[in-house]
């Protein structure tokens, strides 16, 4: 590989924070009257007394962290302002010790902190550690609540959340009245909530004086929102990055899974014993090809090589089994971590010395003008390429290999695209409108989304009857949410899914309708078994399989599950998730929980399945599609814009035993997901008519050819 012309270097130059060490010295009140203190169990005593003791040996730990000789002047910006930004550089440990700082100082007022993230991964493993600092179970003191999951309680004060989850808590709360401060962390990912969020902030602090912002970056962008809240103070905190040597390939490369593995065995034989590696990867299924071709050629290594430990992390891998990633590497043993994006900047794993870049991202784009939301390979942003570096140097120098050439690099966009300037923006207004934001059109986003996509946004809820529009002398005056759109706002779903929920009422298969939101939700039910077992997995897979399509054989799979009352050796059997599992039957309660909330019946449609199609018809009928003319097995055009599109290999009615007379005519759809083609992705058998009583105003312009 070409070696760069130069090496990475420190992070941003600026007022690097040297503060001194402060240590609070409240204690506790003495309890004041009241009936006798309980005498806790002695595993219970126990149990406070040994996380007491890790929490004081971790403290060493916390103090040598580059940000903890900072506190005294973080505090007094903190203090002096009601919106701080924080730029801090790779290893600073402003994730894990600023929120204790401000709990420790009673910054917040005697409130909560919320501590935003923008994956439920980062949430879930900062929010542990914290509470091993701490001292306390997780959900005492410190919790975290994520979608679906909520692990805090009336005593937690330092509350990790996903950035999604404190816009729902916005809903309900419009002046997030339970917190006195808010630190949105990450920022610089600029997910659609963090954006959303930016706004909220931005709108809140001027009725709430008491309330405290507080912007964590990781780059350079600081200025940009210290501008949008009025120019307030940025704050450098310096990071402890080694020396990075960066690599690149002589010539582009045309397969990046190849590339990575044969670059991965290759600096595990040249430079054993010296560090893990970490690997970036696009997605679930290129990271498991990787890992099972890895698997595969480490049987053939010399026997004095070191074994390697391949950890595979992506969104949809069993909590578990994301968290092995964090677990010490063994001895006389290298570990391999194959990620997403997510190992950029929201986890942070010890002992890496390698990072091998295949430089591409899977990124959700959204067409405004064809209605079209895909999920494609793209190449990263130079912003993204320097993150990735950055963390093969955090403990010592380090190596980046990128499986690109420098030229490739320097064609790279600068920094990432918002992903609101990408995103389908129907959620984004009808959480607005749930806010009481009254015109939505023109909400003061940092980036403001294009005209086509607001106007699409609308489109779409008006189709769902989610919004109507009040008009005045011929000018629209306002847009309103509907009854149903408020039923809608209460549904921590995506448009369609809380549409196929609310409508799940009229066709009596509610229960049914629950189920397969939380399967959806749940991800990754069946796995292969590897190479060995993979034909027996694909056999196990056919036990469940419903001719009316994948939505049905999860109904399938999630009824025999509970028939078996969740029996893990029968998951084993079968080839099934049992944490994937699990985690649906929560995802179901909830669902229940709020669905009863809102009154809505939860009957079943029992073996009768036309109830249940014509359900997902009614909330999926924007994503519909007929079989394709050309008689070509598994093709189909759109029914929105005629787009040809493939029924994905791992659908059940993309099965060779089924004959081109047996597909389906016309089907709806979950995803369209691209990568060589257009694919479609959890489809279940419709009929046209069914979509046509579903949405007749929305189809009358649309023949099925």
């Amino acid at each position: 590989m070409k070696r760069a012309s130069s090496q990475l270097q420190d992070g941003p130059a600026g007022h690097h924070l040297l503060g001194r060490k402060k240590q609070d010295g409240s204690a506790k009140k003495p309890r004041q009257g009241g009936a006798l203190k309980k005498k806790p169990h002695p595993a219970a005593a126990e149990n406070k007394a040994a996380r007491r003791a890790e929490a004081k040996a971790l403290r060493p730990l916390r103090q040598k962290l580059p940000i903890y000789g900072a506190r005294a002047e973080l505090l007094a910006a903190v203090g002096a302002a009601q919106v701080t930004v924080v730029v801090g550089e790779t290893g600073s440990g402003k994730t894990t010790q600023l929120p204790q700082f401000l709990s420790e100082s009673k910054s917040s007022g005697g409130l909560m902190i919320a501590v935003t993230q923008p994956r439920r991964v980062a949430a879930m493993t900062v929010a542990a550690r914290v509470a091993k600092e701490v001292g306390c179970e997780l959900g005492a003191k410190v919790g975290y609540s994520i979608r679906f999951e909520d692990k805090s309680s009336p005593a937690t004060r330092i509350k990790y959340m996903t950035d999604g989850m404190l816009l729902r808590e916005a809903v309900g709360d419009p002046q997030l009245s339970k917190y006195g401060v808010v630190v949105l962390d990450e920022a610089h990912e600029r997910t659609v909530h963090t954006d959303v969020l930016f706004a909220l902030a931005k709108r809140v602090i001027s009725t709430r004086r008491d309330l405290k912002i507080i912007v964590m970056s990781a780059t350079l962008e600081a200025d940009k929102y210290a501008k949008y809240f009025g120019g307030t103070s940025v704050l450098y905190v310096a990071g402890r990055q080694f020396p990075v040597d960066v690599f690149y390939t002589k010539e582009p490369q045309q397969d990046y899974v190849d590339a990575a593995l044969t670059t991965t065995l290759q600096v595990h034989m040249d430079r054993p014993n010296d560090g893990d590696i970490l690997v970036f990867m696009t997605g679930q299924e290129e990271i498991q090809s990787l890992e099972r071709l890895l698997t595969q050629r480490c049987r053939l290594l010399p026997p004095e090589a070191p074994k390697l430990v391949i950890c595979p992390i992506f969104a949809a891998l069993p909590q578990h089994q994301q968290l092995k990633v964090f677990e010490p590497t063994p001895a006389e043993c290298r570990k391999v971590i194959i990620a997403t994006n997510i190992a950029e900047t929201s986890i942070t794993v010890s002992g890496l010395r390698y990072v091998i870049d295949a430089g591409l991202v899977k990124q959700r784009q959204f067409n405004a003008k064809t209605g079209m939301d895909l999920l494609k390979v793209l190449p990263i942003s130079q912003a993204q390429a320097r993150q990735r570096s950055g963390r093969a140097g955090r403990e010592a120098a380090g190596r980046v290999y990128r499986l690109y050439t420098e030229e490739q690099f320097h064609a790279l966009a600068p920094s990432t695209t918002p992903e609101i300037l990408r995103s389908n923006m129907s959620t984004v207004m009808l959480q607005l409108l749930a806010l009481g934001v009254d015109n939505p059109l023109e909400f003061d986003f940092m980036d403001r989304p294009s005209a086509n996509s607001m106007k699409r946004a609308v489109t779409v809820l008006l189709d769902f009857g989610a919004i109507e529009m009040l008009m005045a002398d011929g000018e629209r005056a306002a847009i309103l949410l509907t009854n149903r759109g408020k039923q809608m706002a209460e549904l921590p779903l995506d448009p369609r899914y809380s549409t196929t929920m609310i409508c799940s009422a009229k066709y009596g298969c509610g229960s049914e309708v629950a189920t397969i939101i939380s399967m959806l939700s749940a991800e990754n039910i069946f796995y292969s078994g590897g190479q060995v077992q993979r034909a027996e997995a694909e056999l196990a897979k056919k036990r469940f399989t419903s001719r009316d399509g994948d939505h049905a054989t999860m109904l399938n799979v999630y009824d025999a599950w509970e028939g078996v009352n969740g029996d893990a050796q029968w998951c084993r059997d079968n080839f099934i998730n049992a944490r994937s599992m699990k985690k649906a039957k929560d995802v179901r309660l909830q669902l229940l929980r709020i669905c009863k909330r809102l009154s809505l019946p939860m009957a079943s449609c029992g073996s009768d399945r036309e109830p249940l199609l014509k359900c997902l018809a009614a909330g999926l009928f924007q994503n519909a599609a007929r079989k394709a003319a050309s008689g070509r097995p598994n093709e189909y055009l759109t029914l929105s814009d005629q787009q040809q599109v493939f029924l994905h290999p791992s659908s059940v009615l993309c099965s060779p035993h089924l004959k081109p007379e047996e597909r389906p005519d016309v089907l709806v759809y979950s995803e369209l997901t691209f990568t060589s083609r257009c694919y479609l992705r959890d489809v279940s058998t419709v009929q046209y008519q069914w979509l046509l009583e579903a949405a007749p105003q929305y189809f009358s312009t649309r023949a099925p050819g």
